[in-house]
């Protein structure tokens, strides 16, 4: 059982769609002002409790900034640059108290290819790949690559935190604050992008920067690991026990924009794995069990990709 509290109690309800999951009524909106708690009943009697989460108000995104950055990344393999176009935002910040935020980032692009697979041909009935049946023959490294079987698209989540305090400018103009560099891919002009401009407490923004400290950490051998970083949730029933994960409550400002990338010097890379060339499966049966093989995959095959184009989508 999930209780989430102000004032009032909401029962959260577990999801139908997946188990696990639980969400609050579809009415339910967090209020700004109010603090929450988060409350977890377990069938053997144990119960963790967060402490109170307050919503602070996020403000809203005055503007979002795109501009073309001919030398923007590093290749993965990082022997090339690849182009970007350097996304930022600017926001008034709030003058009456110490504010910290969050941002996240959601790109939509058209996909090409539903399926790879290294040493093997993609099954259709399990949806994966199977392996070449090659008897314990070591084979060189053999990339086949499925094209999706009707329009796609797919959603590629950040891969950075992003968090911020205004301690040094409270209640300034924000002005061009780095969101996400969108690569210049070979496959698609434009792209669609989802910015979340998310208020978070002091507490919330500690525990973050103490995850992002770690993960842009490079250290050495002799460096001591580093703790996990302890959220705000306990063991009422056992003080001693260390709980992961953490309950935030907040509001967000959100806006999506159209990512124009027709600059013909920019340099391109593939959206496969390490910007790699594209490998098509030119075979039209399996080289070893004779069987005919599919050359379009499932769009649906991976959670992250729909057959619906995004909000906001221009074709």
């Amino acid at each position: 059982e999930l209780l989430l509290s102000d004032n009032s109690r909401v029962v959260l309800r577990e999801s139908g769609l997946t188990q696990g999951r639980y969400e609050a009524p579809a009415t339910f909106r967090g209020r700004v002002g109010l603090a929450y708690r988060l409350r977890i009943r377990f069938t053997d009697g144990r119960t963790y409790e967060s402490s109170l989460e307050k919503i602070a108000a996020a403000p809203p995104i005055q503007k979002v900034n795109a501009d073309f950055n001919q030398e923007g990344i590093k290749s993965i393999a990082g022997n090339s640059l690849v182009s970007t176009m350097d996304v930022s935002v600017d926001f008034q910040d709030n003058a009456q108290e110490t504010n910290y935020y969050q941002w996240r980032t959601f790109l939509y692009e058209r996909q090409r290819v539903c399926g790879s697979c290294v040493n093997g041909d993609w099954n259709v009935a399990i949806n994966d790949c199977n392996g070449y049946r090659t008897g314990g023959v070591i084979t060189p490294i053999i990339i086949n690559d499925y094209s999706c079987d009707r329009p796609c698209w797919q959603v590629f989540f950040d891969t950075k935190l992003n968090i911020f305090s205004d301690v040094l400018v409270n209640g300034g103009l924000i002005s061009k604050k780095p969101i996400r560099q969108i690569p210049f891919y070979v496959e698609n002009a434009g792209a669609l992008l989802q910015i979340q401009q998310i208020s978070i407490s002091p507490a919330v923004y500690r525990h973050l920067n103490i995850i992002r400290q770690q993960s842009e950490s490079t250290g050495s051998i002799t460096d001591v690991a580093p703790a996990p970083p302890v959220g705000n949730i306990r063991n009422v029933n056992n003080a001693e026990e260390a709980v992961l994960g953490y309950f935030a409550a907040s509001s967000i400002s959100k806006t999506t924009i159209w990512i124009e990338r027709n600059q013909p010097s920019a340099r391109r890379i593939t959206m496969l794995p390490g910007g790699r060339a594209l490998s098509p499966d030119e075979l039209s049966q399996d080289p070893f069990t004779g069987l005919p093989k599919p050359f379009r995959v499932n769009c649906l095959a991976s959670p992250n990709r729909f057959i619906a184009p995004p909000e906001g989508w221009r074709f």
